[in-house]
């Protein structure tokens, strides 16, 4: 009797993956465990393993479906040795990570790896928060021959984000390490080997970073995505018509940069195209394909710079790469950045006032403390501001809370903290909190999930110098506030010229939802906030 073989979980919040090849066909003698196809989901690839000896009678799928859990892929006649016993149906099959493929990540989520029985236990790199695919060692803290307790920091590891430290789960003593300081690795690499290990759990819960609650993305696959006013999207195509081999993953991440993925070439075998494929695309001057904007030139390879004189080739560090992903999506977005000034003598007075009994409680008042506040007065009058695009959906998703994000200037480059709840906190509590933050940042200290769910941006350049820039957005917002160094002019105040301090400032908004009359209105909305402030009290 011919038996559905389904597809099993695929891990926690995982619905569906993408078959990237089938390993059987129909007639096929297949051995308990044997590999019956590799799926990808938006983690890693793995291998669906055969529950039980016998032949294979039919194959419901092939090479880029796209499947949800539960559905069938597979029907076999059980037959032979290790077959399921007769009255009962096979196990649902565990997968298993992809030989040499990217599956080591899903089987290494509890930072444990499985060898070979009595063996070292290979203890890998965890997933370190959500969207970080590697990082680099900073430092390795065992070496061979040293034993190690369960949560034991092993490896300090810095990310795009922060430097981690990395608990060893398992207890035991280091028969190998792997890794050196300065190596960049990816999720699921091999870290040290463990022997004798016991113990073997998820890494530690406070370890784990929490991700903030968001939208479930449309899916972009060969299951038909829904798009503005109930159209359907079909599946990006390359221009021969053939599909675009791409995983969940590399979908998910050409909508949010708004990517043609039938313009991008495939690293991967057979064309696949990857995540850094995208990321490479954007980088060299892609851009959005039909409906968005041109697609710019891809830059060509660099010259041999030694020919003409002594050079050196530095590294860079996972923070910077990020950075340069980061403004590369900004900036294929339709940006316009509209300046105005603020008179801002009487806040300054007010601030140095107030600056003492602020420091002794640990805070800083400074400018970009208060222009936090002044952006949450505006955000509320103008909340299409406190907005995000979606572009699958053609929807715009306005936030109903204010997290403002700081551009905080580190040693190590451009880190943006985010103060939660800016509106319900004080102007004191706001500055004692981005004090904390902004140290935070430069000691690299910095927790994921306060670098998550900012829905606007204030950067402060006023301390270094300037009459003006235009930042740049801080995608998937759609406002940045910057701020440059104020200066004393004389103003006419009706009577006479007086002695003012004015300050320079600039928005820049996705002109895609936002119009240009409501980016000067919202500016000047901003400026107003600065010169009425001192009238208000330090406590609200």
């Amino acid at each position: 009797m011919a038996t559905s073989i389904a597809l099993p979980q695929l891990g926690e919040g995982i619905e569906a993956g993408d078959i990237v090849n089938v390993l059987v066909a129909v007639g096929d003698e297949v051995r308990k465990d044997q590999p019956l196809a590799e799926i990808e989901t938006d983690k890693a690839v793995v291998e669906l393993p055969a529950p039980g000896a016998g032949r294979i009678t039919r194959v419901s799928v092939k090479a880029g479906d796209h499947v949800k859990v539960g559905a069938a892929l597979f029907e076999f006649e059980p037959g032979g040795e290790g077959a399921a016993p007769v009255g009962r149906g096979p196990e649902q099959p565990a997968l298993q990570p992809a030989e040499g493929g990217p599956g080591r990540a899903a089987a290494a989520v509890a930072g444990v790896g499985t060898e070979s029985a009595g063996g070292p236990q290979a203890v890998r790199l965890p997933q370190l928060g959500e969207g970080i695919e590697a990082g680099d060692v900073v430092n390795v803290l065992v070496k061979a021959g040293d034993s190690v307790a369960k949560d034991q920091p092993i490896a300090e590891v810095e990310t795009d984000k922060a430097v981690v430290e990395v608990p060893s789960p398992v207890a035991g003593r280091v028969a190998g390490v792997m890794i050196k300081a300065g190596d960049h690795i990816k999720i699921g690499a091999d870290l040290i080997l463990v022997e004798g290990a016991g113990g073997a759990t998820e890494a530690p819960a406070e370890k784990k970073v929490a991700a903030p609650a968001a939208a479930v993305p449309v899916p972009a696959t060969t299951v038909a995505a829904e798009g503005p006013r109930g159209a359907v999207a079909a599946t990006p195509v390359a221009t021969d018509g053939r599909r675009v081999p791409a995983g969940p993953a590399t979908r998910r991440l050409a909508r949010e940069l708004g990517v043609d993925l039938a313009r991008v070439r495939g690293s991967a075998g057979g064309g696949r195209i990857t995540v850094d494929d995208v990321k490479a695309f954007v980088r060299e001057g892609g851009m959005a394909g039909p409906g968005g904007p041109g697609r710019g030139p891809i830059a060509p390879p660099l010259p041999d710079f030694s020919q003409w004189g002594p050079i050196e080739r530095k590294p860079i560090s996972s923070l910077r790469r990020k950075i340069a992903d980061q403004m590369a999506v900004a900036w294929s977005a339709p940006m316009v950045t509209h300046f105005d000034e603020a008179d801002i003598t009487d806040l300054e007075a007010f601030r140095k006032r107030f600056a003492p009994q602020v420091k002794a409680a640990g805070g800083a008042l400074t400018m970009t403390t208060i222009a936090v506040k002044a952006v949450v007065e505006a955000l509320k009058e103008f909340p299409q501001f406190n907005s995000s695009y979606d572009v699958a959906r053609g929807e715009l998703v306005v936030k109903g809370y204010y997290h403002v994000s700081v551009a905080v200037d580190t040693p190590a480059g451009l880190i943006v903290p985010v103060i939660r709840d800016a509106d319900k906190r004080t102007l004191r509590e706001v500055a004692i909190d981005l004090n904390g933050l902004a140290q935070r940042a430069r000691d690299r200290k910095v927790a994921v999930e306060e670098l998550q769910g900012g829905t606007f941006t204030i950067s402060n350049l006023g301390g270094i110098g300037g009459t003006g820039f235009t930042p740049l957005l801080n995608p998937p917002q759609v406002g940045i506030l910057g701020l440059a160094r104020g200066s004393v002019r004389a103003v006419w105040r009706g009577e006479r010229f007086e002695p003012r301090l004015i300050m320079p400032l600039s928005v820049t908004y996705d002109h895609r939802v936002i119009d240009g009359a409501d980016g000067a209105r919202f500016t000047r909305r901003v400026a107003l906030a600065f010169e009425e402030f001192a009238g208000k009290l330090l406590d609200v």
